[in-house]
């Protein structure tokens, strides 16, 4: 049918439908029009409308299926637009720019059924047939997402969709009289949707559409036509023809038993994880189907020359039968979702790979295209639900399964929990079937082609290795295969690499696929099957990888294309998909997959991969490298193949011997492989020589008669080039045979790789060899010529070396040769001119021998070896002789007269030739003079060369000389007399025993020492042999003079002794402790002797340790003898004197001694205190040091022996201060002494506090609660009156904690005499620890009713509405943070709780056995009214709001405090709308719906009690007027947060008493007026706190809730200060001990106090979120606020707060370093500080106790500034000479620490007259602060970064930096607690910015 027909059908069928009277109407359901797009929506894949028409054509068994196109130019379509035509009936189909108009889709399948089309009219029915895809009923609808209104004809029915507004409607008409204009021939049997265009859109492209279409032929049951027609014209045709008949899948046919069976097991490993699916038996079939595709090319879009073209592929399909056993509660689940049961069996499909030969070239047809298409690509198979989905398998294999898909059926269901296991075993299943598959073909067809060819490539590889041998290169025989060219220039990105490590990426065994499907790898499979020839490498890695050159053969192309298919890519989009298809794979057969290599098809784990060129010496079981090149990841991850090992080439090497050329190829290979695996090399490389054995080079031998030769035995090559590379040379057999050293050439030798196998031939090697020959004893004429050349080799050898060497080789060829018969020689009497001898016989060519003709006869060596070159030194070397034998001289010696001048007989033996024998003669026989023994005659070692200097030594014999001054040690005879023996000096220790003689006086023993001192230097004589003396033979030799003092003697008392170098000293400050130090007489002598002999410099530190022991023993003991006053002071004077030296000596010595000495010193009484004029002695811990003048009160002086300062003492363990733990055990010892002792109860009261900030126990023991060392108040009279003057005095005394109350309650208080803790915080905290009790629990408490209550009066009607409403507000974790009782919420609620008015109630209150009443207004009591949980309050007609609130809280909270009650009646009494106005979350809370309007009753009796203060029960007096409930305003919630509460005598009077028993008396409790009154007592408050800050932050009126936050704010230390103010209390003070005690003091009591009062009754009672340092705009203060845990419905902070914070925190930190102060330039002095009080809510540890202190002055430097270049002082510590030293020696480390901190001043903003740089040797401080001044020790600066050179580094400026923010956070706090650590943290990440700055353009870090 044309285009123009069906237009026109459709126009004439619409309008008989549309007036047609009996047309049949029905409304469709669920129709609405936004329920259709979003349908359509979830359908975003193209082509969706055509995927779901070609599925359901399908599901109706349609073979053929046709789309018509109906479309019209653009230019057509314009014109008519502009003639106002909308309805283009036909268009040309060569028009260009083609819009679609119109699409028919027709098939012919079975045509619909009643059900169908009531089916397609109900959205969401769905297809309840199992056997069907369609499962929701809506792919249909996808017609709406091109088409407004479809029309469906099918038999003789057609429907017709039209829309009513947003709701769709259908109309049904008969048909039959149209179907034949728009269906084919059998009208009957064709189903067509007619779908006019909606929105016109462009004509598909037809490559593009054609590959969407084949894709969906690909697992159509029936669907195997597809025509495209484009107004009416046949543009493509896709066609699927069954070409294979099917297959079944079979077991293997091989025998081996490397295949693991899995037939025989199949009911076991073919089911599924939980047995939902079980593989059918013999089910598994293999198919071939042939898709051919013809195209068309339009008119407008053909080439010139091209026509229509076809194309054809041949694809193989595997599909099996699964039987399902679903369990009938899932069966049901899946129903309810999917609309139909789950089937009973089902089919999936697999379609692995397509054969044929891809085209290639620039000619390649679109229907080449669309047929390559069709095909999987690698890692990028595709999951069918009926049709192809958007999620991949991973694989390059497609899989079909009836999985559940998602609604828009681009994927599976994997979100429902029956829909996903469904699915995933489903996929699980499909993973087995691959499996199986795989096995089968790897086994039974690849496997038995490869065996039965075997022959045929056996013979090609015979031919290649023929013609490779001939030509010398390999013969490529190309090979290509099926490619995928486009493919192949895909992304090829490697995550690593996956051939290098196998291992890494399969794991253990198989089930590492699935875990390389799920890590996410992104390599892409390049589709491309490389050939051989594409594998070339280049010739430098020849061997490496060697290069194969047989092809490709026709198994290998069929194994890499299948093992293609399983190279894995992490499945998109859902990496589970490839997980579950994997899973299946591993399971199902518990063996790795099969492997082609050279031996055929094998398991994984029984091949090798190639790795480095060992497959060429390895023939079985390794895969060639072009098919492992291919398939990378099927062999790895896959397969498990491992590398080809060392182990694998051992084993080969052992079972095989090696040819020549195949033993060359391996030595040039295994000098390439020992580069590549440097530690594989290592540990085979001897043990792989050891297993090869190869054939002779020599060809004369047959091949029966050739024995294999082992490579292990070969050791030695011949170098080229030198002298034993001369042909005709006898080798030994370890050396390797010159023709096959040739063809491995000097490279491959000389490599580094092969000198574990072979080295160059040493010449003593060979000279051992050619010594031991037969020519070389046998004296055969025949072999002079080749004596000659050996000789020769080893005279050139021997002239090479050098004189040491020369001596060494000549001695080595001499014990070699010098008993052979080696040399020739011409005597004159035989008749045979020329015979041999050894060389000892003979005498070299230039010897003399005239003169002893007449003692016999003597041979010279032979004239030919002078002309072969041989040289007289090498004829000496090996044992010729120069001259005659020295006997011969001896004998002479008498006749010659050389006795007494032995000048001639010394010249001509230096002159003579001398064997050894002739020297060890000459050294041993007496024929030399001495000057001083007459005719006596001595051996060289008996006498010295002639020296002056020796004249002084008495035992020295000098030799008889000529003239002594010629002959010296450098002097050619003198050298030949000390090489015969004789001496120049004499023995060492000789000369130190004639020195150690008592008989030689001073003046000589001066000189004997000054001439071994010049002889002991370094290079001395001497130096070696006082080396090597024993510590015994030094102690002996006493030749030094010493001075000793005697101990208490005066100070002449010395005395001279001669003491041996390791009994005296050279420190002259030694001689005050008693022992030898040289004599200071001695001078700059004194000094040389000691280096030179090494005295020690002081004592070790043990002997030092013990004198002083010794010392004080008889220092005691002399003390003991007593004696008369005046002779005891004298000793105490002497000890004294004498102590001081010690302990400043012992000070200098600290660091040398050991921790076991000084404890043993700890136990000893060696501190020496004086008190009076007599001496006690104590242990180092009974001791203190004295504080210096001006440093204040100090505790410890008072209570403990004290001493001066000394740094010996400090380490020994005398402490500055008494610690805690001190002072606690003397006062549990006796309290009363220490109280006397102190004298005062507030020096007692202090030392308490001290105890109690840090209380120096684990738990409180019997000891210490019944210790009476507690201060505490007298008792009062019961009336309150103050204690008579007569016992003021005795106001406090000291109790036990147990007889002691704190008082929480003044009002109680008051009514009982009882014993009272100090009114402080801490120690109030302190004694309730030890026992004490809250008088507010220990008091009994009842309560009595006078008269008759009443229940529902008005009174109490009222107030229990008011509890009711405001009972969520009380018992809200956000209001308070006071622990409630269980169930609080539940008490105050109207079943449980009720209120009665009584005419008048009293409180009866009892303590140890006293007891009172007072009336009160309310109390509260249990009620049995409402059972056991009932409770009730009773009130009186005029009641209090606070004993409301008191009673109250006994309910719900599980202590009541006056200030709960307090806050309580707040809560209760004020309206809601001042509690909203002062922030309280009352809405929240309530759940108020709307704002609360005025009351227009009252809500309390007539006269109500006004709010007392919170420390007495309210008892007002009668006359005192008080306001009614009426009379308080009740404004509504926004007035009342815009206006002030009016000022309130009453409410200020209130904070006034609070503040002023915060303070004491010094709190002036005046009434002014608002402003100024609160202005003025906050002042007296916080004295340092700038006024212009505070008038502005007060205001003119403020309100009394302004005035406690502020009060509040200001508490925790965040304000702002007068700059004219006292500092902060830093680390170091300039203030004294005393002021540091009152600040101490102060703001324990002033800022805890205070915080305490205000903090608790206020801040723990607001919600919340208000709850902060500073109203709740500030970040979470040091305080610890911020550790409270936010609450659920806390309100959240806005942003503009939070960067207002910052601001705010950023401006306070630089405020305070604008405060820091100049560096005091006259130094710094200060002892270590206890601190004795810390602020309320600060804890601090054990460390933080104890603030060291610090004593420097200003060191002038060499420049006398006291500063660096760059202005920062510099400061030594006092009375220490090694900080002097160290400074002055290191000014270039000074200078350097001075760049660093002007940087790092730079950073924070500080001045550098605020740093400044100071030394402290002993030390552990790195820096302080000291008066708002950074102080910084440049020893840490020098041992961690500037000696290691790391001044520059980012480490040093990081240290600096945090060390710099740690000291300016002590601008704010002294102690190291939690708010020191808040400021720490802050000054690092406000600056941290800068740090980085300076580091980038230091270059230290990227910028």
């Amino acid at each position: 049918m044309s285009s123009s027909a069906s237009s026109s059908f459709y126009a004439s069928m619409r309008a008989s439908v549309d007036n047609t009277s009996n047309a049949t109407e029905s409304r469709v359901q669920v129709n609405q029009r936004a329920l259709i797009d979003k349908i359509l929506a979830r359908y975003a894949s193209a082509g969706a409308v055509y995927r779901e028409l070609l599925q359901n054509s399908n599901d109706a068994e349609a073979t053929t299926a046709e789309i018509c196109f109906t479309t019209i130019s653009a230019a057509t379509n314009g014109k008519a637009a502009a003639n106002g035509k909308t309805n283009v009936v036909a268009a040309s189909s060569n028009s260009k720019s083609n819009t679609v108009t119109q699409v028919v889709y027709r098939n012919n399948g079975m045509p619909f059924r009643e059900e169908d089309w009531d089916r397609l009219k109900d959205i969401a029915a769905g297809n309840p047939d199992p056997s069907k895809v369609g499962a929701f009923g809506v792919g249909a609808y996808t017609m709406f997402s091109i088409c407004e209104e479809p029309l469906v004809i099918s038999g003789k029915h057609a429907l017709c969709f039209f829309w009513k507004g947003d709701a769709l409607w259908t109309r049904m008409a008969d048909a039959s009289t149209h179907a034949s204009t728009i269906n084919n021939a059998d009208n009957s049997q064709w189903t067509s949707f007619v779908l006019p265009s909606r929105d016109k859109y462009g004509l598909p492209n037809m490559e593009e559409f054609g590959e969407f279409l084949c894709a969906s032929l690909t697992f159509t049951k029936h669907l195997k036509l597809i025509r495209v027609l484009v107004n009416d014209v046949e543009r493509l045709c896709i066609v699927k023809t069954l070409v294979q008949e099917p297959r079944l899948i079979a077991a293997p046919k091989t025998s081996s038993n490397t295949v693991s069976s899995w037939f025989s097991r199949r009911n076991d490993d073919a089911v599924t994880s939980t047995g939902l699916f079980t593989l059918a038996s013999n089910s598994i079939m293999e198919f071939v189907y042939r898709i051919t595709v013809t195209h068309t090319p339009g008119s407008s879009s053909r080439k010139i020359g091209e026509s229509a073209s076809t194309s054809s592929l041949d694809a193989r399909y595997i599909s099996a039968t699964a039987t399902t056993h679903i369990k009938a509660d899932m069966a049901k689940r899946m129903e309810r979702v999917t609309k139909k049961q789950p089937p009973s069996s089902l089919t999936v499909q697999l379609f692995l790979n397509a054969d044929g030969t891809p085209p290639t070239g620039k000619d390649v047809s679109v229907a080449d295209r669309i047929t390559q298409s069709f095909s999987p690509q690698p890692g990028k198979g595709r999951i069918f639900i009926g049709f192809r989905t958007s999620q991949t398998t991973g694989l390059g294999a497609h899989v079909a399964a009836p999985f559940v898909p998602t609604v828009e059926r681009e994927a599976m269901d994997l979100q429902d929990a029956s829909l996903r296991s469904f699915n995933s075993e489903l996929l699980e299943f499909a993973g087995m079937l691959m499996r199986f598959t795989l096995e089968d073909t790897m086994f039974n067809m690849i496997d038995a082609a490869w065996q039965q060819n075997k022959a045929q490539r056996v013979m090609m590889q015979a031919s290649l290795r023929k013609e490779q041998a001939s030509t010398g290169k390999a013969s490529l025989v190309k090979a290509s295969m099926s490619a995928h060219q486009n493919e192949a220039k895909e992304d090829n990105e490697f995550d690593g690499d996956v051939a290098a490590e196998p291992a890494s990426l399969a794991g253990s065994g198989i089930m590492g696929f699935a875990k390389f499907m799920a890590r996410g790898v992104k390599k892409k499979i390049v589709s491309v099957v490389n050939t051989v020839e594409d594998m070339l490498i280049d010739d430098a890695a020849e061997y490496l990888k060697p290069i194969d050159a047989a092809p490709i053969f026709e198994e290998e192309k069929q194994a890499v294309v299948l093992m293609r298919a399983f190279c894995p890519e992490q499945s998109t989009p859902d990496a589970t998909v490839g997980m579950c298809i994997a899973e299946g794979f591993s399971k199902c057969v518990p063996d790795v997959p099969p492997v082609l290599t050279t031996s055929g098809v094998v398991k994984g784990n029984q091949a090798r991969l190639p790795n480095k060129g060992i497959e060429s010496f390895v023939e079985e079981g390794v895969v060639r490298r072009v098919v492992y090149v291919n398939a990378q990841e099927y062999h790895t991850v896959i397969a498990n193949v491992r590398e080809l090992q060392l182990d694998d080439l051992l084993h080969s090497l052992y079972s095989s011997t090696l040819e020549k050329d195949k033993l060359v190829f391996f030595l040039k290979w295994w000098s390439k492989y020992a580069r590549a695996d440097l530690r594989g090399a290592q540990n085979y490389g001897l043990v792989i020589k050891d297993a090869v054995k190869y054939f002779p080079v020599d060809s004369s031998t047959t091949e029966a008669e050739r024995s294999a030769i082992r490579l292990k035995d070969i050791l030695f090559y011949v170098e080229k080039g030198s002298a034993l590379s001369k042909q005709g040379l006898p080798l030994p057999e370890s050396a390797i045979d010159p023709a096959l050293a040739k063809a491995l050439g000097e490279s491959v030798l000389t490599d580094s790789s092969m000198r574990e196998w072979f080295s160059p031939l040493p010449i003593e090697v060979w000279a051992s060899f050619v010594a031991e020959l037969p020519l070389m004893s046998n004296e055969d004429p025949k072999d002079d010529q080749l004596r000659i050349d050996i000789m020769c080799v080893l005279c050139k050898e021997y002239s090479s070396r050098s004189v040491t060497e020369k001596i060494t080789f000549g001695s080595f060829l001499a014990s070699l040769f010098g008993n052979r018969k080696c040399l020739s020689f011409d005597d004159a009497s035989s008749s045979e001119r020329g015979s041999v001898a050894v060389p000892s016989d003979l005498y070299i060519f230039s010897a003399e021998l005239e003169a002893f003709e007449a003692i016999g006869t003597f041979y010279k060596v032979s004239d030919k070896l002078k002309v072969a070159g041989i040289s007289e030194d090498f004829l000496l070397a090996i044992g010729v002789r120069k001259s005659v034998s020295i006997d011969f001289l001896f004998a002479s010696l008498e006749t010659l007269r050389w006795s007494r001048d032995p000048k001639p007989l010394i010249e001509y033996l230096r002159s003579a030739t001398l064997t050894q024998k002739d020297l060890r003669k000459l050294q041993q026989t007496k024929y030399l003079p001495s000057a001083t023994a007459g005719n006596e005659t001595f051996t060289p070692s008996q006498l010295f060369l002639p020296n002056l200097e020796l004249r002084m030594f008495p035992f020295v014999r000098v030799l008889q000389w000529p003239s002594e001054e010629e002959l010296s040690e450098r002097s050619e005879n003198g050298a030949f007399l000390m090489k015969l023996g004789m001496n120049t000096m004499p023995s060492l220790l000789t000369i130190l025993d004639y020195a150690s003689s008592q008989k030689l006086d001073e003046e000589a023993r001066i000189k004997v020492l000054d001439f071994i001192a010049a002889r002991l230097g370094p290079g001395g004589i001497y130096q070696a042999q006082y080396t090597r003396m024993d510590v015994k033979t030094k102690a002996g030799c006493r030749i030094l003079p010493c001075v000793v003092k005697k101990t208490f003697g005066d100070v002449s008392d010395y005395m001279s002794e001669l003491h041996s170098p390791l009994t005296c000293y050279s420190v002259p400050a030694c001689i005050d402790i008693g022992v030898p130090v040289l004599d200071p007489a001695l001078g700059d002598r004194a000094t040389h002797f000691a280096s030179v002999f090494h005295c020690p410099s002081e004592p070790e530190a043990d002997v030092v340790l013990e004198r002083f022991v010794q010392f004080v023993d008889v220092a005691q003991q002399l003390q003991r003898k007593g004696g008369s006053d005046a002779e005891r002071k004298l000793l105490s004077d002497k000890i004294e004197g004498q102590v001081s030296v010690w302990y400043q000596y012992l000070s200098h010595r600290a660091s040398d001694f050991g921790k076991g000495a000084l404890d043993a010193l700890r136990k000893r009484d060696i501190v020496s205190c004086r008190a009076n004029d007599f001496i006690g002695w104590f242990r180092a811990d009974q001791v203190f040091f004295r504080k210096d003048d001006g440093q204040g009160y100090s505790i410890t002086e008072e209570l403990f022996h004290i001493v001066a300062f000394n740094p010996f003492l400090a380490t020994l363990g005398v402490k500055q201060e008494a610690s805690t733990t001190d002072l606690f055990q003397l006062v549990l010892a006796n309290p009363q002494r220490v109280l006397d002792t102190l004298g005062s109860e507030e020096k007692y009261r202090l030392l308490l506090r001290r105890i109690a900030s840090n209380p120096p126990f684990a738990h409180v023991t019997p000891v210490i609660r019944d210790s009476p060392f507690l201060l505490a108040k007298a008792a009062e009279n019961i009336n309150g009156s103050a204690t008579p003057p007569a016992t003021k005095q005795r106001n406090y005394q000291l109790l036990k904690a147990s007889e002691i109350y704190i008082i929480d309650n003044t009002f109680l208080a008051r009514m009982f005499p009882v014993a009272r803790a100090p009114a402080e915080t801490d120690l109030e905290e302190f004694y309730s620890l030890l026992g004490s009790q809250f008088i507010s629990t220990a008091v009994e408490r009842k309560f009595e009713i006078v008269g008759r209550p009443s229940k529902d009066t008005n009174i109490t009607k009222t107030l229990k509405e008011r509890v009711f409403a405001r009972g969520p507000l009380l018992v809200s974790p956000s209001m308070t943070t006071r622990p409630l009782v269980p169930r609080a919420e539940y008490i105050l609620n109207e079943k449980r709780f009720e209120v009665y008015e009584a005419p008048s109630l009293l409180a009866v209150y009892a303590l140890n056995g006293i007891v009172r009443r007072k009336p009160t207004t309310c109390f509260s009591k249990p009620s049995s009214a409402f059972g056991i949980d009932g409770n009730a309050i009773y009130v009186c007609k005029d009641y209090d709001w606070f004993d409301v609130g008191y009673a109250i809280g006994d309910l719900i909270f599980k202590r009541c405090q006056l200030e709960d009650a307090f806050f309580i009646s707040s809560l209760l009494e004020a309206p809601i709308e001042q509690l909203a106005a002062r922030g309280f979350p009352v809405e929240r809370i309530l759940k108020i719906e709307s704002p609360v309007r005025p009351a227009a009753r009252s809500l309390a009796p007539p006269t109500v009690k006004p709010i007392a203060p919170p420390t007495a029960f309210p008892i007002p007096p009668a006359s005192q007027p008080t306001p009614t409930m009426a009379e308080i305003p009740s404004t509504p919630s926004d007035t009342v947060s815009k206006s002030k509460r009016p000022y309130s005598p009453n409410s200020e009077q209130v904070l006034k008493e609070e503040m002023a028993k915060s303070h004491g008396e010094e709190f002036d409790l005046k009434s002014d007026p608002p402003s100024g009154g609160f202005t003025e007592q906050l002042s007296q408050m916080f004295p340092d706190i700038d006024k212009d800050y505070l008038l502005n932050r007060l205001g003119p009126d403020p309100t009394m809730d302004e005035v406690n936050r502020f009060a509040e704010e200001l508490a925790s230390d965040n304000y702002l200060r007068n700059d004219s103010a006292s500092e902060s209390g830093t680390v170091a003070s300039s203030t004294t001990a005393r002021d540091q005690t009152d600040d101490a003091m102060n703001q324990g009591s002033r800022k805890g106090l205070l915080r305490q009062k205000l903090g608790k009754a206020f801040r723990s009672r607001l919600p919340k979120g208000l709850q902060g340092s500073a109203g709740g705009n500030t970040i979470s203060g040091p305080a610890g606020n911020d550790a409270r845990p936010h609450h659920e419905h806390q309100k959240p902070v806005p942003h503009v707060v939070d960067a207002k914070s910052h601001e705010n925190l950023g401006r306070m930190l630089q405020n305070a370093i604008n405060s820091s102060s100049q560096v005091n330039i006259d130094g710094f002095h200060s002892h270590d500080q206890q601190l004795t009080s810390i602020p309320q809510g600060l804890d601090r540890g054990e460390t933080c106790e104890l603030v060291p202190g610090h004593s420097i002055k200003p060191y002038s430097g060499p420049r006398g500034t006291g500063m660096t270049a760059n202005g920062i002082r510099i400061f030594s510590a006092r009375e220490s000479m090694e900080s002097e030293s160290f400074l002055l020696t290191n000014d270039g480390a000074i200078e350097s620490f001075g760049v660093v901190l002007e940087r790092l001043c730079g950073i924070f903003g500080l001045s550098r007259t605020s740093v400044a740089i100071f030394h402290d040797p002993t030390g552990g401080t790195i820096a302080f602060n000291a008066g708002k001044a950074v102080h910084c020790n440049i020893r840490f600066f020098y041992s961690l970064f500037y000696s290691k050179n790391l001044q520059t580094s980012k480490d040093c400026y990081s240290y600096w930096f945090v060390t710099f923010a740690h000291e300016l956070a002590h601008h704010f706090v002294s102690a190291h607690n939690k708010e020191h650590g808040f400021y720490t943290e802050s000054f690092v990440s406000t600056y941290l910015p800068k740090l980085i700055t300076l580091l980038a353009s230091l270059g230290e870090v990227d910028a």
